[in-house]
């Protein structure tokens, strides 16, 4: 059984908030291994859908090996770099299953999925826009981003149109509930310019939420009916995600880019033995807590 929390971690050990995120979507969904052919929409750089998949990366790749801190005041996408480290060499187990189709409309981050082994075809296009699919030609299709997309009535229409008879939307997707726990996401209302400094840019980006009742209205528009349904990411996981360690990606990731290959490793070795056990009690917690979480996972059938 894929230990998801120590695989996120290895990935994501400067933020190991995101950690704890990331492992507890990736048991949720491990039940739903995708039916080919399949989409993993808005995929970015697969790292996340990689592990999700069952693969396993060393240590010596990361969401940090493409990484700059130049931009980040001004909210720029730090993971938005050309791909200059090949991750294809640092695959120590490769996923459980293949999607068919990735797609993400940033070409630096699909060059960096493209070498994980996860997708068969690359497609560059945005997900606003009507998919490049025929009606009916997906078996399934994954996201966890929709509601960084701005209509999800169309959104949901146009996964609908491109799934066939039986297939499936798999979906993790942000309840309301969500911009009231992550006080950061407050920002403008309060008029505080330290929630407008921990949220960076994320309110900008996150257009729409949505109750159960919301997602099974949209999908019955669709011709999808929501077949299973779970809430996650209670408010003790999201209020430590919501300031965590990202405000000092910066330094940290500077700091980490100066060391020598063996000595990033030593100290990576290091923070991973410190932060794991801390970050396996905060699972458990959000295992036992997350029933009443700001996140759906839900997953949708083409009637």
């Amino acid at each position: 059984m894929t230990d998801y929390l120590k695989e996120h971690l290895n990935v994501w050990w400067l933020r190991p908030e995101q950690a704890v995120w990331d492992a507890r979507a990736s048991e949720i969904a491990e039940p739903f291994s995708p039916k080919s052919p399949s989409l993993d929409l808005g995929c970015g750089n697969g790292l996340y859908s990689f592990i999700a998949a069952g693969g396993s990366i060393g240590a010596g790749y990361d969401w940090f090996t493409h990484a700059r801190s130049a931009g980040f005041a001004k909210n720029k996408d730090s993971y938005d770099v050309p791909l200059r480290f090949d991750p294809s060499s640092h695959i120590r187990r490769g996923p459980r299953y293949r999607f068919d189709f990735a797609l993400d409309h940033k070409p630096n981050l699909l060059a960096q999925a493209g070498r994980l082994g996860l997708y068969k075809n690359l497609k560059q296009g945005d997900g606003n826009a009507r998919l490049p699919f025929e009606d009916g030609e997906l078996k399934t299709v994954y996201s966890n981003i929709l509601y960084w997309l701005r209509d999800p009535r169309a959104r949901f229409a146009d996964i609908g149109r491109v799934l066939s008879r039986g297939g499936r939307a798999i979906l993790s997707l942000q309840d309301p509930s969500f911009k009231t726990v992550c006080e950061s996401y407050q920002w403008r209302a309060k008029r505080s310019p330290l929630l407008r400094m921990l949220n960076r840019g994320r309110a900008e980006c996150s257009y729409w939420t949505a109750t159960l009742a919301d997602v099974k209205r949209f999908g019955l528009a669709a011709g999808l009916r929501v077949v299973h349904d779970e809430r996650y990411l209670s408010p003790r996981t999201l209020r430590f995600w919501d300031v965590g360690l990202r405000p000092l990606f910066p330094p940290l990731l500077e700091m980490t880019r100066r060391l020598k290959a063996r000595d990033r490793s030593e100290v990576k070795a290091l923070w991973m033995e410190t932060a794991l056990p801390l970050m396996r009690e905060m699972l458990e917690l959000e295992r036992r807590e997350g029933a009443r979480g700001g996140y759906h996972f839900v997953v949708l059938e083409k009637r």
